[in-house]
C-alpha cells in the first residue's frame, strides 16, 4: 500500500519538475527570480533526473548548469 503512495508521490513531483523545465523555463537556462534562485532548485530537481532519467529534466538540469548567453526578452 506504502509502494503505490509512494510511486503516486514520485510520478506528481516529477510532473510539476518537468513543468519548470518545459514551460517555465527562459532559453538562457534561468527559471526566474535569478540565478541565485534557480540554482536552489538543483537540490530537488536532480533526484527525478536520477530516479526517473528523464530527458527533459535532464536537458533542463544541463541547461540551469551551463547558462546560454542568449538573452531573455524582458
Amino acid at each position: 500500500s506504502w509502494a503505490v503512495h509512494q510511486r503516486e508521490l514520485r510520478a506528481r513531483v516529477d510532473h510539476v519538475v518537468r513543468w519548470w523545465f518545459e514551460v517555465r523555463q527562459e532559453p538562457d537556462g534561468q527559471l526566474g527570480g535569478g540565478w541565485e534562485d534557480d540554482v536552489e532548485s538543483l537540490r530537488r530537481f536532480s533526484q527525478s533526473a536520477l530516479l526517473t532519467g528523464d530527458p527533459a529534466v535532464i536537458a533542463g538540469i544541463h541547461r540551469l548548469k551551463f547558462p546560454s548567453t542568449e538573452k531573455t526578452q524582458s
